[in-house]
């Protein structure tokens, strides 16, 4: 079963929504947050419904370093594995 995670993004400045938009690649994702200027971030991975990761961020590193976790092959794995049983 190959799992179709829905990631979310909300950047932020001055608490205002800059940018708010739903993808399903992590490239995409990627380079948003490289290109769009902001203070904040505020990222949502649903892995299955139910399933999810999210926080806040105010460093892309951060939120980046948050991303390669949320996206993790093993964590994935384990997730559609338990979702089985």
């Amino acid at each position: 079963m190959k799992t179709r995670m829905k990631m979310r993004l909300k950047l932020f400045n001055d608490g205002k929504t800059v940018l708010a938009t739903t993808r399903h690649r992590k490239t995409q994702i990627t380079s948003i947050i490289k290109s769009v200027n902001h203070q904040s971030a505020y990222i949502y991975v649903e892995y299955l419904k139910g399933c999810f990761n999210d926080s806040y961020h105010e460093s892309d590193e951060s939120l980046t370093r948050a991303l390669n976790d949320y996206t993790e092959k093993s964590l994935i794995n384990s997730i559609v594995f338990w979702s089985k049983k």
